[in-house]
C-alpha cells in the first residue's frame, strides 16, 4: 500500500491512542494506493474494519493500526494537504486535499485558484451558492497572524501544539516524503525525526 504521511506530529496524542509502536509513522486515508491481490491475501481490510468497530474509531486509525510496517510513503503531492501546507501553491498539487477549509464551505484559507476551479464546476448547478457569497479572508488572515506567536505561545504550559508548529518546517517534510515516495521506501518515521527538528 502506498499513501501519504499525515503531519501527526502536531498531534503526538495519537501515539498514546493507537496501539502503534512507538515512533511509527501515520498516514492520511484521503488518497491510498493498494496493492489489492495481497490486501485480499491477507485480509487487510477485513481487519481494518473489524479493528474500527471494536475500538469504536474511524477508518483512518483503524487502516493505520492494521497497515502497520506494510506501507510506503506517496509522493506528498499526491495528497497535498491545505491546512498545514500553506507554502505548496495549488498548482503543485496532483491532488489537493482540502483538510482545514473547503472551497464548498467556509473557503478559509482555501487558495483562490481552487476556488476558481469550483466556482467554474458549479456553474449552471444548483450548487453555486455557496461560491457568490463574500469570502471571509480576514479568519484566514488573522489566523496566519496569530501564527507568528507561535513560539511564544509554545512556552506556556500544555501549549506542545503551539512549539511543535513554531519549529516545523514543511518544505524540508516534503523533500523527504518525496524522496523516499522516489526510491520506494517503506515509511518508518515521523517527520520530525526525520527533518531533524524533533
Amino acid at each position: 500500500m502506498a499513501a501519504h504521511d499525515d503531519y501527526m506530529y502536531f498531534r503526538p496524542g495519537y501515539r498514546h491512542k493507537l496501539s502503534m509502536q512507538p515512533g511509527a509513522p501515520y498516514f492520511n486515508a484521503g488518497i491510498i494506493v493498494f496493492n489489492m491481490p495481497l490486501v485480499r491475501e491477507q485480509g487487510l481490510l477485513h481487519r481494518a474494519r473489524d479493528v474500527a468497530v471494536a475500538g469504536q474509531m474511524n477508518d483512518q486509525n483503524a487502516l493505520n493500526i492494521v497497515f502497520e510496517g506494510k506501507w510506503q510513503t506517496m509522493h506528498p503531492n499526491w495528497n497535498l494537504m491545505s491546512n498545514d501546507t500553506k507554502e505548496f501553491r495549488f498548482a503543485q498539487a496532483y491532488a489537493r486535499h482540502f483538510a482545514g477549509g473547503k472551497p464548498w464551505g467556509s473557503q478559509v484559507d482555501v487558495e483562490l485558484e481552487a476556488l476558481a476551479v469550483w466556482r467554474g464546476l458549479a456553474r449552471d448547478t444548483p450548487w453555486l451558492q455557496p461560491f457568490r457569497q463574500r469570502i471571509p479572508f480576514e479568519r484566514g488572515v488573522m489566523r496566519r497572524f496569530a501564527r507568528r506567536f507561535d513560539g511564544i505561545m509554545g512556552m506556556l504550559p500544555d501549549k506542545d501544539r503551539y512549539r511543535r508548529r513554531a519549529r516545523y518546517d514543511g518544505s524540508k517534510v516534503h523533500r523527504i516524503y518525496a524522496e523516499h515516495a522516489l526510491a520506494g521506501a517503506m515509511a518508518v518515521q515521523f517527520p520530525e525525526i526525520l527533518g531533524g527538528f524533533a
